[in-house]
C-alpha cells in the first residue's frame, strides 16, 4: 500500500484521508522545525568560517606591518624578519583556502537551507492556511444551508445557500488538491 494521499480521496474529504493528511501535517510540522535548526547552524557554521576568513586576513596584513617596521636594533639579517617573512606566504594562502571554503559554504550550503526553509516550507504554510481556511468556509456553507427552515424554505434563500455551499465545495476541493499534491511532493 502507498503512503501517498490520493487526490480522488481528497475529493471525498474522508476520516481517513483527513486522518492521512494530519500524519502528513505532523511530518511537515517535524520537517519545519528540523529544517530551522539546520538552517540556523548552517548560518553559524557560515559566520564562523567569515570570522576565521577575516582573522587570517588580519594575521597577513599584521605579518606584512612589521616588514615596514623599523626597529632601531634589528639588522638586516633578523631571525624574526626571516620567519615572518617566510611565514607569510604560507598564512596568504591559508587566507585564500579560508575565502574559497567561505564562499562555498555561503553558495551551497547556507543558500539551499534558506531557500527551503523561506521558500519550500513557507508554501507549506500557506497551503495549510488555505486549506484550513477553505475547509472551514465550505463548513459554514453547509452549516448555512442546514439551517433554512424546512417548513417554509424561501427560494432565493435556499438557492442563495446552495450556490454557496456549491462554490465553497469548489474552492475546498480546489485547495484541497493543491496542498494533498503538495504533501505528497
Amino acid at each position: 500500500m502507498s503512503n501517498l494521499l490520493r487526490l480522488e480521496d481528497c475529493l471525498e474529504d474522508s476520516p481517513q484521508t483527513r486522518a492521512l493528511i494530519g500524519v502528513y501535517e505532523r511530518d511537515c510540522d517535524l520537517l519545519l522545525n528540523y529544517s530551522k535548526g539546520l538552517n540556523a547552524a548552517c548560518k553559524r557554521v557560515a559566520r564562523a568560517q567569515n570570522e576565521l576568513t577575516m582573522a587570517t586576513q588580519e594575521l597577513a596584513q599584521k605579518l606584512r606591518d612589521y616588514q615596514h617596521t623599523k626597529f632601531s636594533l634589528t639588522s638586516e639579517d633578523d631571525l624574526v624578519s626571516t620567519t615572518i617573512q617566510q611565514l607569510l606566504p604560507n598564512v596568504d594562502e591559508i587566507s585564500s583556502f579560508n575565502t574559497v571554503l567561505h564562499t562555498q559554504l555561503v553558495d551551497n550550503m547556507d543558500y539551499h537551507s534558506t531557500e527551503f526553509v523561506e521558500k519550500d516550507m513557507a508554501e507549506y504554510l500557506r497551503l495549510k492556511s488555505s486549506f484550513v481556511t477553505s475547509d472551514k468556509q465550505h463548513e459554514e456553507a453547509a452549516a448555512k444551508l442546514a439551517k433554512i427552515s424546512k417548513k417554509k424554505p424561501s427560494e432565493k434563500g435556499w438557492q442563495e445557500a446552495t450556490d454557496a455551499l456549491y462554490a465553497s465545495r469548489k474552492g475546498f476541493h480546489n485547495t484541497s488538491m493543491v496542498y494533498c499534491n503538495f504533501l505528497n511532493n
